[in-house]
């Protein structure tokens, strides 16, 4: 997978989890934070497209293909044992931790110090969504603008912090 690869899927989730937050707030908000977070993560991609970084070495895609397919059964099983406990409203941060715990199986795959960041950063975002009233517009903003902040700064910027 080439470097730009990966930033570009990156960046088309941050996209998602943009429109997810966006949602989530009143509608004149809405469009302003939906529009300008989308122009930022227009600048980032056309910035990944320019941007030349070394390899950090062999990227193995077994391991990459263990870390998505653990990513998505972990998915499954939260959203059916939290829609089972009656605790549906827990799901989108609970899924923003899955992802973020995801991108340890990345740095697994191919190394990169900004994988292990971008899970820290945004496990803890996610983490702290989730003690916000269960299902709120609150929770859902947080959830969502934080996700794709984090996932926007790391893809579009190289950050390694």
């Amino acid at each position: 997978m080439s470097a730009f690869t990966g930033r570009a899927i990156g960046l088309g989730f941050a996209v998602l989890w943009l429109i997810l937050g966006a949602a989530a707030l009143p509608i004149p908000w809405r469009c302003l934070v939906g529009a300008g977070g989308l122009a930022v993560i227009g600048i980032f991609v056309w910035r990944a497209w320019r941007m030349e970084e070394p390899r950090t070495g062999l990227f193995r895609m077994g391991r990459y293909r263990i870390a998505v397919i653990a990513e998505f059964a972990a998915i499954a099983v939260t959203q059916l044992l939290l829609g089972r406990w009656g605790l549906g409203g827990y799901l989108l941060p609970a899924v923003g931790i899955l992802v973020g715990l995801h991108f340890i199986g990345l740095w697994w795959a191919g190394g990169g110090e900004r994988y292990l960041w971008l899970a820290a950063t945004m496990t803890a975002i996610d983490a702290a969504a989730l003690l916000l009233p269960a299902g709120s517009a609150a929770m859902q903003a947080t959830a969502g603008l934080g996700s794709a902040a984090a996932l926007a700064w790391f893809a579009g910027t190289g950050a390694r912090r």
